[in-house]
């Protein structure tokens, strides 16, 4: 059951702090996108919900890693809870954090990168109830704000509901020195590498299905000659061998494709 509040007024599509008007509750699992309006200030856009695909490609670790968060959030959290995901392009960390996201079964707040990151705090303090927020590649945001701004809001040194904090970065040197080993900012952390042997295997055999020996041959060319192995890649490159019926030279193949090689 939603919680009922009342700091919002809804317009339509947009919810704004309330400063009198209808009361509006954020809704279990509906994504709001948070602008600030040149005129209005901080604005929530209500954007529908979150679309995971029908088949998710996760590891046990992964499946533990999402368990052991939502879990801590649910039954242990009192204030904020600081998740950061990164590493490799194309290999998962969006697709994790919507799991995340969707797995605690709040109203998920996706944060604009052109929203001031010294307005954040001010804001998350005008209600109680509890949410996810989301960050995209946070390192890359460094014209509005660099990640040093974001202290004030991790800390959560006033106390307002909880927040479910959820971050996605391709490099995490760009971050600030005093996001790492702060357990108390961010509390959990995953990197990602890059895709198993064994996970290529499984895409490919999906893609190709019970043509065991076209299997093999295209998971080992994969192994041994992409040089990004992400799932955007393995996935284009599966999808691509299907149009072409299948060819002996995978060469051909990639050659015309948005894929570096070994």
């Amino acid at each position: 059951m939603t919680m009922k509040t009342t700091e919002f007024v809804k317009n339509e599509n947009r919810i704004t702090v309330k400063q009198g008007g209808t009361d509006y509750s954020l809704e279990t699992g509906r994504v709001y996108n948070l602008k600030m309006d040149r005129f209005t200030g901080p604005v929530l856009e209500a954007d529908g919900t979150l679309e995971l695909p029908e088949k998710l490609y996760v590891t046990d670790k992964d499946k533990t890693f999402v368990k052991r968060v939502t879990n801590f959030f649910d039954k242990y959290c009192n204030n904020n809870l600081g998740v950061l995901l990164s590493g490799l392009k194309g290999s998962g960390k969006t697709l994790m954090s919507k799991q995340i996201a969707v797995e605690a079964n709040l109203p998920i707040i996706v944060v604009d990168p052109c929203f001031p990151a010294n307005q954040l705090n001010n804001f998350f303090l005008k209600f109680n109830q509890s949410v996810v927020v989301l960050f995209d590649e946070i390192e890359k945001n460094d014209y509005y704000w660099e990640t040093d701004d974001l202290l004030p809001f991790l800390d959560g040194i006033q106390k307002s509901g909880k927040r479910l904090i959820i971050m996605t970065c391709n490099n995490d040197d760009k971050l600030s020195e005093y996001l790492k080993d702060r357990c108390g900012r961010i509390r959990y952390v995953k990197n990602f590498e890059g895709i198993s042997d064994e996970m290529v295997m499984n895409i490919v055999k999906d893609f190709i299905g019970d043509n065991d020996d076209y299997v093999i041959k295209l998971s080992s060319y994969i192994i041994n000659n992409v040089k990004v192995r992400s799932f955007d890649n393995i996935i284009a490159l599966c999808k691509e061998i299907q149009i072409e019926g299948y060819p002996e030279n995978i060469d051909d193949v990639i050659e015309c494709m948005n894929i570096a090689k070994l």
